[in-house]
């Protein structure tokens, strides 16, 4: 459900709009470095549970997180969407890691707009559009050729694997948020218990990784970065921007995501990635910006 005016969701972006959007997506690309950097000292359970708590912190600070859920029943819908959008996902993520660049980590991460409409599709019985169906085949032809590449050894097919689980987990969960919006549920209110929720259930892991890891200053400052912005501060900046322009032309900061973090990859620690890989991301892309406007998002109205 959109929670912008009618009048402001077809408006040209203003600066405002630009830099949200520009930072949310830069936020969440960046987050896969985060986690590259921190492995090198930290356990990827010490790691995870460190990016909830900091993010619950953050997110904390906005009086509209505080908002109360409109029915005691879409506690249970919080209780899922922080399993498959935080505590899941964000595990998958971290240990995929330890065997896969955050560039190619990243790229596979851009398959999640597709899962969302195919989950749509599926689970809401939407009808797909000939729009949607030739955003869902481009964009799966990309994935194929993102991980042609990889397949002769040079990254672990467990690792793909474990990333490919966290998009689809990641899919689920956009669509579980469209629900609890729809049941008149502030988004940031939404997040904030998810949050909350993710790293109760996340802390006893985090507490026994603390046995395999070294508390370093470098450390240290990749979950904080991780938990202050490819966190809090990104979930806030998205919010924001869907209030101000509507959650469908918001969702394109999901567009940036694998740009980001493959740029950040190949700049900052010096991965490689295959032209094929690249070409490949750009379909990945288009399907996706396909798929996006030939669906309806269970919840949207705009």
């Amino acid at each position: 459900m959109s929670t912008a005016p009618a009048s402001n969701q077809n408006r040209s972006f203003g600066l405002l709009d630009w830099v949200l959007l520009i930072g949310t997506g830069s936020m969440w690309g960046a987050g896969f470095l985060f986690v590259r950097l921190g492995l090198v000292d930290l356990d990827p359970r010490t790691i995870v549970w460190g990016r909830l708590l900091l993010g619950a912190i953050i997110v904390t600070l906005m009086p509209r997180a505080w908002q109360t859920l409109k029915h005691r029943r879409d506690w249970w819908l919080v209780v899922l969407l922080a399993l498959v959008w935080m505590a899941l996902p964000f595990m998958l993520i971290a240990f995929a890691q330890l065997t896969i660049d955050s560039a190619l980590a990243g790229m596979i991460n851009g398959i999640a707009p597709l899962v969302t409409a195919l989950v749509a599709a599926l689970v809401f019985r939407i009808r797909p559009s000939k729009t949607l169906a030739a955003g869902l085949t481009i964009g799966f032809l990309g994935i194929i050729i993102v991980l042609l590449p990889s397949l002769n050894g040079s990254a672990s097919v467990g690792g793909i694997l474990m990333m490919l689980l966290a998009s689809t987990f990641y899919g689920i969960a956009f669509n579980v948020t469209g629900v609890l919006q729809q049941r008149g549920n502030g988004a940031l209110a939404v997040v904030w218990r998810a949050l909350l929720v993710a790293t109760a259930v996340t802390t006893p892991l985090g507490i026994l990784g603390l046995g395999n890891s070294s508390l370093t200053w470098g450390g240290i400052g990749a979950v904080t970065g991780l938990g202050v912005l490819s966190t809090g501060a990104a979930f806030i900046t998205f919010q924001l921007l869907v209030g101000r322009v509507g959650s469908s032309r918001a969702s394109i900061a999901t567009y940036l995501t694998p740009v980001v973090a493959m740029l950040l990859g190949v700049i900052v620690v010096a991965e490689h990635l295959h032209p094929v890989s690249i070409g490949g991301m750009v379909l990945v892309l288009l399907g996706a910006y396909l798929a996006s406007k030939g669906r309806k998002v269970p919840g949207s109205s705009d």
